[in-house]
């Protein structure tokens, strides 16, 4: 039997655990302000199924984050790709940054709604208290 591809193929596949140090890579600032969000619910709503329901909300919400800074980053890699091309046109920019326009305003609407989900399940104190300090919220 042959050990070595065995071998090779274990060291690859552990290869990026090693390579990254061990650290996970730090959160946007946009994830960032979503996980103040997280704290800030968690602190302030007490009852625990309501805080339970806002928190659901708010994990949607950083995924929906996140969704946004993957869209942008794979538009800008697109752009990127067709620039480089010699025969584009610039139909395929128009189309490229079309899609991405829609696919950006679709989700930001869908947190828009995640945000009057929230605003519905807690008190206006409660939401006073969770939007202090975080501008984005209110």
């Amino acid at each position: 039997m042959h050990r070595y591809p065995l071998i090779v193929i274990l060291i690859f596949s552990l290869l990026p655990i090693f390579a990254c140090g061990g650290e996970p890579p730090a959160p946007s600032p946009a994830v960032t302000k979503v996980l103040a969000l997280k704290a800030r619910i968690a602190e302030v709503v007490n009852d625990e199924e309501r805080q339970a329901q806002v928190l659901k909300l708010a994990d949607r919400m950083e995924k929906q984050v996140q969704k946004l800074e993957s869209l942008t980053g794979s538009t800008r890699n697109k752009l990127f790709k067709t620039y480089s091309k010699k025969d584009s046109a610039p139909e395929d920019f128009e189309k490229i940054l079309n899609k991405h326009s829609k696919k950006r305003i679709k989700t930001v609407n869908e947190l828009v709604a995640l945000r009057m989900e929230m605003k519905q399940l807690v008190s206006e104190e409660e939401w006073r208290r969770i939007a202090e300090g975080l501008e984005f919220v209110r």
